[in-house]
């Protein structure tokens, strides 16, 4: 199969995690111009239609976001930084891109 998501390149270091076994478990991808993530929180859209993933930080201006307020709001070009199965991972991806 033929990935052809758009992966980010933020100023995150995921190597390490890869004797955690977790690194196959991670997605990056960016919020792009038109997605359904853009000007969303992470609860409006969890509460929209969960995707099994759990989001574990936001990278914004290159820079992760651990904690976010509750007004935190996805921007165009961000990159939210969820860990799941493959198909949790997907589902999440979807509000990434353009529709």
């Amino acid at each position: 199969m033929h990935d052809l998501r758009r992966r980010a390149q933020p100023d995150l270091q995921l190597a390490p995690l890869k004797h955690l076994g977790i690194h196959s478990a991670l997605e990056l991808t960016a919020v792009e111009q038109d997605a359904v993530a853009v000007g969303k929180s992470a609860t409006t859209l969890t509460r929209r239609q969960p995707t099994g993933a759990v989001q574990i930080a936001v990278i914004r201006a290159g820079e992760p976001h651990y904690q976010r307020e509750t007004d935190f709001l996805y921007a165009v070009g961000e990159t939210p930084v969820p860990v799941g199965d493959r198909d949790a991972l997907d589902r999440a991806a979807e509000w990434c891109r353009r529709h």
